[in-house]
């Protein structure tokens, strides 16, 4: 998938296949004593067999889906690699939980259109009854970002939040966005991803990259996956990792708007 010699590796997706068990998942006090920023994403399950299950994240949103008898709804954004199975349909037996919380069913889930595993289309919606919980960060969409606009800022290498390198669902880590060449991701088919400095580790796929601006959380891109690159920026440089993430601007925006009017809110039969 990469432009140059610059990348050896194909990007890697940073969902993963685990054997379910309860004693793989942080405490609440894991979390909660690691910063007192509060749960910055969901863990988000689909089971593929009976003790094995697709692991990634989900960000929530700072909006509510109600429905007709007056329940809402969470909203929040993904990967789409994180609900398809091998078959490339949608895994219908999906929950989302943070440490300590019961299990919540996703209700619905929605793949970008020509969604396509590792390009900037690897992102979904899904919904889930809503969760009362004054720790979960809820994040602001909306912001009327091009993407020239986006890869203009990452220049500057501005600093963001993401979770800690561990997995914990927590803004642990402040590193930089920087443009999607750092990540060997050089071809125009990678417009809509930028390269992060994060340290991320297999299951993270998801996690929420974003900025605080008058105290108000902004979620600014998800977590695809990562890179091995070399020779870049100059042919000196030595082999390094780089993350990337699917940037929320206006392209994205759009598809999302109207993905958002056509969810439902009904559990699954």
């Amino acid at each position: 998938m990469c432009a140059l010699t610059l990348c050896i590796s194909v990007p890697g997706f940073a969902s993963n296949i685990i054997t379910h068990s309860v004693g793989d998942e942080p405490t609440k006090s894991q979390v909660l004593n690691n910063t007192g920023d509060g749960i910055n994403a969901l863990l988000l399950n689909c089971k593929i067999s009976e003790q094995t299950y697709k692991r990634s994240f989900a960000s929530v949103l700072q909006l509510t889906i109600e429905d007709s008898a007056k329940n809402k709804y969470d909203v929040a954004i993904t990967t789409g690699h994180g609900l398809v199975g091998d078959d490339g349909e949608l895994l219908d037996n999906c929950f989302v939980s943070y440490p300590g919380s019961e299990k919540f069913p996703v209700t619905d889930a929605k793949l970008a259109p020509n969604y396509k595993p590792g390009t900037p289309s690897d992102w979904a919606v899904i919904t889930f009854p809503k969760i009362e919980n004054e720790s979960l960060i809820r994040y602001s969409v909306g912001e009327n970002i091009s993407q020239k606009t986006f890869q203009d800022f990452a220049e500057l290498r501005p600093s963001v939040l993401f979770s800690t390198a561990r997995g914990l669902p927590v803004n642990g880590q402040d590193c930089e966005i920087e443009p999607r060449r750092f990540a060997g991701l050089r071809h125009q088919n990678f417009i809509g991803f930028l390269s992060h400095t994060c340290r991320a580790i297999a299951g993270q796929s998801g996690t929420p990259i974003s900025v605080v601006r008058n105290q108000e959380p902004i979620l600014i891109g998800v977590h695809i996956g990562s890179s091995m690159v070399y020779g870049y920026p100059t042919i000196n440089t030595p082999l390094y990792h780089r993350g990337y993430m699917r940037e929320i601007d206006t392209e994205f925006m759009a598809e999302f708007s109207k993905i958002l009017t056509s969810l439902s809110t009904k559990p699954p039969q």
